[in-house]
């Protein structure tokens, strides 16, 4: 690769996946709880950001590792397959809210 193509190359792509990962976690816990509700959310959003990153946060099966699922929310099935595919060898986290039925008696 010629100095001017590494130029243009972003900082992104220049840090070290481990390092990567790290930050990775870091955004997914920073984003409250350890959990995804959604496929808008840590890790599907970084993974969607380019293929160095996708690539990092596949491979990086904690990221995938924390499923958490509530009744109010439409979670696509497939994406909890994926989830459970890509978490691989990592202990699983994974929680149910289910939607309160209960009324108070005021």
């Amino acid at each position: 690769m010629s100095m001017q193509e590494e130029a243009v190359i972003s900082p992104g792509q220049r840090i070290p996946d481990d390092i990567l990962c790290e930050i990775f976690v870091l955004v997914t816990r920073g984003a409250g709880r350890f959990v995804y509700d959604s496929v808008d959310k840590p890790p599907w959003v970084l993974a969607g950001v380019c293929q160095s990153w996708r690539q990092t946060a596949l491979n990086h099966t904690l990221l995938w590792s924390t499923i958490s699922i509530s009744a109010a929310t439409a979670y696509p099935l497939e994406a909890v397959e994926a989830q459970l595919q890509r978490s691989g060898n990592a202990l699983l986290s994974i929680s149910y809210e289910a939607q309160s039925s209960l009324r108070s008696c005021s």
